[in-house]
């Protein structure tokens, strides 16, 4: 695991960092120099902004308190900055220290009510939930499309610590920054907790940033110090459309993984429309919304929602000079087709078309799956247990495609059932010289060609390979760790089945600080992921297989395939056809991949039961 760390730790002090800056580079030149400026900062209150507002909670306990509406807050501001509300929200109150202390201030006002205002809190507190549905939906967007977002709260605190209801976790862990005035002694309207919030974001120019207030002085406080603002009414809608304006996007319009289609890679939504009517494509009426997915490499891939409602996923050829035999959606269509047929978890394809006339290049239609996808191997967020049932879901599924009978599934003539290694090899070699620009280091691929080629172990008996088995082309059910649907054929034949097992466990042997898949090398494990060795038993078992030898060639092949689809990518990039932003950087890590693969080729290993 530790045997290529030398060359990831050079990666993580610099390609990494410039994989960063030129990623945020790419971005703000995408604006066009017609289009205003797009922020890098989207700050939210709280409360009247994400939240329902507390103000009709506050009336309606004033109603009931036989005063009159303001009253409250008209008593407590005859204190100033050193009354009892102001220290409670900077925190230097808990609530229940404060809510005796406004209590005599209240009544020192001379306002007398019939209820404890204890309970005022209480009702402000329920009256948060739910957050506004649209709001959350803005949010997801912006972080979509690479806009950093922010919550700045005037909050309190209790003697237990706790700021925030525990029904709002999942809410603030969709923000970058959250800065709340009960933990860091500072309240809006005052400017240090603008310039906070602007520091802990990142955002050095002021300008940079948008605020949704829904009070007048927060607004102009952020104004003050170059900040733009919107102000939050009860109509809060038009708040987002006004946030529209300034970021050039749809905010509503937001499924998770996808981004607004890149403007190279768009497509013409009436054609489109007119195909899928003409060939009984599941739903009804045009297409009324489409989006890009941001995840992936290669083909392009959109997500479509007709008229109807209907969602649904079209993946097609990148425009542009292609490889030959690359990109092949022809050859991915039927094997999720024939493979849908044989029980086995994909997305239902629909349809296949190779007129490029309709769209451009070939494309096809599936089902979208609705659940999660899980781009980190480390999953943050879940317990050790529901690590555990997620490798060992992945781990189940890989098993089952590779025991699925070739013959039955109409899948004999996919590829041929020898020579697996030598072709690849032969393939990915040619591919690799074809893909070479004028600062390509091939030095170390083409050592690695020479020793694959003499060092092929005997095959396995042939299965269906997907060829790009990992956990981010997995969609597992919203609630349950279950895979229900495979993704991204676009690399799958027939072959020797334990090449795929080798690639998902690559994971083992990159950095955390890999760009694309962070990985676990160098690090403890978190709670409940597999060690490789318990990986690769609990595959063997489940495929009746007593043990793999040579397990370093098929990680040599492994680290080989990806540094000759990175070149691939890279020279795309360069050509300007590469379906993701981060193509370029990604590219260039092809002599870094072929160098992990020679250094593993050197640590001979064997896996038994």
């Amino acid at each position: 695991m530790l045997l290529i760390g030398g060359i990831f730790r050079e990666l993580s002090r610099h390609s990494v960092r410039q994989l960063r800056v030129a990623v945020v580079k790419c971005r703000s030149f995408s604006d066009g120099p017609d289009k205003p400026k797009r922020p890098k900062l989207v700050v939210f209150d709280l409360g009247g902004v994400v939240l329902q507002s507390p103000i009709p909670a506050i009336t309606k306990f004033e109603a009931e308190s036989g005063v009159p509406a303001g009253s409250i807050f008209s008593a407590a501001k005859k204190k100033g900055d050193g009354g009892a509300f102001p220290r409670l929200e900077r925190g230097e109150l808990t609530l229940e220290e404060f809510i005796p202390e406004f209590r005599k201030e209240i009544s020192e006002a001379g306002v007398v009510l019939k209820k404890d205002v204890a309970d005022m809190f209480v009702a402000m507190e329920a009256g948060f939930a739910p957050p506004r549905p649209e709001m959350l939906l803005a949010i997801q967007s912006l972080k979509a499309e690479g806009i950093r977002t922010a919550a700045l709260t005037n909050n309190w605190k209790r003697n237990n610590g706790a700021t925030l209801p525990p029904s709002l976790a999942s809410t603030m862990k969709l923000f970058d920054v959250v800065v709340e005035s009960a933990l860091v002694g500072l309240r809006k309207p005052d400017p240090k907790i603008y310039s906070m919030v602007l520091d802990k974001s990142k955002v050095r120019d002021p300008t940079q940033a948008v605020m949704l207030d829904d009070i007048g002085a927060n607004l102009k406080a952020a104004a003050a110090i170059g900040m733009d603002t919107i102000r939050v009414e009860d109509d809060y809608m038009q708040a987002l459309t006004q946030l529209e304006s300034k970021v050039g996007f749809k905010l509503q319009e937001f499924v998770p993984g996808t981004v607004s289609v890149r403007p190279h890679l768009k497509i013409d939504t009436a054609a489109l429309g007119n195909f899928m009517a003409a060939n009984s494509v599941p739903g009804e009426g045009t297409v009324s919304q489409i989006r890009q997915f941001g995840h992936g490499q290669s083909n392009p891939t959109y997500h479509v929602t007709r008229a109807s409602g209907h969602q649904l996923v079209l993946r097609k050829k990148p425009p542009g000079k292609i490889l030959k035999g690359a990109h092949a959606v022809e050859r991915e269509f039927a094997v999720i087709k024939a493979l849908g047929n044989a029980s086995f978890p994909v997305a239902k394809a629909h349809v296949l078309c190779e007129d490029e006339s309709v769209l451009g290049t070939p494309f096809y239609l599936m089902d979208y799956c609705d659940g999660r996808l899980f781009k980190n191997p480390h999953l943050p967020g879940l317990s050790g247990p529901e690590r555990a049932a997620v490798y060992d879901s992945m781990n189940e599924v890989l098993g089952k495609l590779h025991k699925v009978d070739i013959g039955a599934a109409g899948l004999t003539n996919y590829g041929k059932s020898e020579g697996f290694y030598r072709r690849q090899i032969a393939t990915w070699s040619k591919q690799y010289e074809s893909s070479k620009t004028p600062d390509t280091d091939s030095t170390a691929m083409e050592g690695l060609v020479i020793w694959l080629q003499a060092n092929i172990p005997p095959e396995s008996a042939p299965a269906v390979v997907h060829g790009d088995f990992r956990l981010d082309n997995l969609i597992f059910s919203p609630d349950l760790p279950h895979c229900q649907a495979v993704l991204d054929w676009e690399l799958s034949t027939v072959g020797d089945p334990i090449a795929d097992l080798a690639y998902n466990c690559l994971v083992y042997y990159l950095p955390p600080q890999f760009p694309q898949v962070p990985g676990f090398a160098g690090v403890a494990l978190p709670e409940g992921v597999p060690t490789e060795e318990e990986y690769v038993k609990a595959y063997l078992r489940r495929t009746g297989r007593g043990e793999v030898l040579n397990w370093h060639f098929y990680l040599s092949f492994s680290f080989f395939r990806i540094a000759a689809i990175l070149q691939g990518v890279y020279k795309r990039a360069l050509q300007g056809n590469a379906s993701s932003d981060q193509a370029k950087q990604v590219g260039a890590l092809a002599s870094m991949m072929a160098q992990a693969a020679v250094d593993l080729s050197r640590k001979p290993r064997n896996i038994a039961l």
